[in-house]
């Protein structure tokens, strides 16, 4: 394992893709590793020269524990959730957090969209509200300290291709708008 002052916190995010998590981290200060199941999305993230291991937990050349785990979008990707969770505490140092970041199958907005909503797709073969994700998480050995629906600050032009999809017409495109970003939950 790696030689960490002992200050210094240490990262893992699992289901790593390129390793933009991974560069935060870095960035940060922390002494950060990722973990990614796809080779190419792997090699993309080595060839940047961030330290993500191909595969999945556990993973023998992971180096726990770590003070932060992320598991952003990558649940709902899996058949096992509960071993997942289970393995990302095993790798928690004590006092540690785990960031479970997922889609909310009882949002507004899947509730509003029912089975059009952009989040119902083959690759996701679970879904999870806050209470399934809650009861799973303590059943894993993890303490829920804290739930928060993200914000994320989207181009409008992208949101409106999106909601196009959805009306039986087309919104009009005005240039001077294309620059606006909208905060959206």
């Amino acid at each position: 394992a790696p030689s960490v002052p002992a200050q210094q916190r240490m990262s893992l995010d699992v289901g790593a893709g390129s390793g933009p998590l991974v560069e935060e981290a870095r960035a940060a200060g922390m002494v950060t590793e990722g973990i990614e199941p796809s080779r190419w999305l792997c090699t993309h993230a080595v060839s940047l020269g961030l330290p993500v291991h191909l595969g999945v937990l556990p993973h023998p050349d992971v180096h726990p524990p770590f003070d932060v785990v992320t598991l952003v979008d990558v649940i709902e990707h899996t058949t096992t959730p509960l071993q997942l969770l289970e393995q990302a505490a095993a790798v928690l140092a004590p006092g540690g957090v785990v960031i479970v970041v997922t889609p909310d199958v009882s949002s507004p907005v899947a509730s509003l969209l029912g089975w059009r909503w952009w989040h119902f797709r083959a690759a996701h073969v679970g879904y999870f509200n806050g209470k399934t994700l809650a009861r799973l998480c303590t059943r894993a050995g993890l303490v829920v300290t804290q739930r928060r629906r993200p914000w994320w600050v989207l181009p409008l032009p992208y949101l409106l291709e999106r909601v196009d999809r959805y009306l039986p017409f087309r919104l009009p495109r005005m240039k001077r708008l294309e620059r606006l970003a909208v905060p959206f939950n």
